[in-house]
């Protein structure tokens, strides 16, 4: 008998040593990150411009609003092929999403909104001849929710889901397309791995974030003016992160709304929750790999060389393994310059063209 209650002896003192390196982790003191680096918000959306953001609204759009299965209200710009753009808004009335033949649902990346795709989606408008919708992924802009956080991992691309549903049942035959830019990217990833997810026509992806793997940039590996450089704009609580992730293996997912990634970028200052960050990109055991493999519409992803947030030469082999999609490395273009560069959207264009 002595050995069995020595024995859940031990099991209860690791167990509350688990537990309390979990809570120590995530309740660790954090630093005011960007002491050391401070910035106004015309210094940041010039540094923004100088890195490739184009801030242009010249593109003209409609304002329409779907509503997810919560009853949220997800906000989205909606950009028309042709010149009847206002008259089309003017027949369906306000607020009522369009659905013709073909519909590009296109996600924008972290720390943004739709409002930072109106050049892109105007180069993706001319491309396709397709009718592109923007949205503001829920907690961003001005869609509802908690800023930069999510109710539960995986809510993303429910919204997403939600929007092709709505599109598919006002019109049975359009064809839908999925894409994305960075963080856009790794949510349209996830969609695929939905199993209740309307099907969708293809996949278009542009510096995707594929999660932990080969096309995570190592910033160790930089030189220290560039990582110092990236310290001023970006910051991970990796402390945090993983004491939430000790958590969610025993099923515990309070501590999933805590911040674990900062950036400074004001006004806003986003800080993402756990939930957020980890509904960004597919997650082991359904990884990258899985997502690849479950896309079963044609797939391209496409990549400037100097891409600065991931490894670009690291994309062709994992795509190639798992898909049977196409990778293209455009040259001297980095993370957001391919999201606004014509040379982008003539691969687009040619892409586009050879979709069943």
């Amino acid at each position: 008998m002595s050995i069995v209650k020595w024995t859940f002896g031990i099991i209860a003192t690791l167990v509350a040593l688990y537990f309390i390196a979990a809570l120590s982790l995530i309740f660790w003191p954090e630093p005011d990150y960007y002491a050391q680096h401070p910035i106004t918000a015309a210094e940041y959306q010039t540094g923004q411009e100088f890195g490739g953001v184009n801030y242009s609204a010249n593109i003209p759009f409609s304002e329409v609003l779907f509503t997810a299965r919560d009853g949220a209200n997800i906000f989205a710009r909606q950009y028309e092929p042709t010149a009847l753009l206002a008259q089309a808004a003017s027949i369906a009335g306000p607020n009522q999403p369009q659905t013709p033949g073909t519909v590009i649902i296109y996600l924008h990346g972290i720390g943004s909104t739709s409002a930072l795709l109106n050049h892109s989606a105007g180069l993706l408008v001319s491309a396709t001849h397709a009718t592109i919708i923007t949205p503001d992924l829920r907690g961003h802009g001005a869609s509802d929710g908690r800023r930069f956080d999510v109710d539960h991992i995986g809510q993303y691309e429910e919204d997403i889901a939600d929007i092709a549903l709505i599109l598919r049942t006002e019109n049975p035959k359009v064809r839908i397309l999925i894409a994305g830019h960075s963080m856009g990217g790794g949510i349209a990833l996830r969609y695929a791995l939905l199993d209740d997810a309307p099907k969708v026509n293809g996949y278009l992806l542009f510096a995707p974030n594929f999660g932990q793997g080969p096309t995570q940039s190592a910033q160790t590996d930089v030189d220290p003016a560039t990582a110092e450089f990236i310290k001023a704009f970006f910051n991970f609580n990796t402390k945090r992160f993983i004491g939430t992730i000790m958590m969610n293996v025993v099923g515990i997912r309070v501590f999933d709304h805590n911040p674990v990634l900062y950036l400074n970028a004001p006004p806003a200052m986003p800080a993402y929750s756990y939930a957020a960050i980890a509904s960004a990109q597919p997650n082991a055991p359904q990884d990258t790999t899985v997502a690849l493999t479950a896309i079963g519409s044609p797939l391209i992803v496409v990549v400037g060389e100097n891409d600065e947030a991931f490894i670009a030469t690291a994309y062709e082999g994992i795509v190639s393994a798992h898909s049977d999609g196409e990778t293209i490395i455009l040259p001297e273009l980095n993370h957001n310059q391919v999201i606004n560069s014509a040379a982008t959207f003539d691969v687009v264009s040619r892409w586009y063209a050879d979709i069943p």
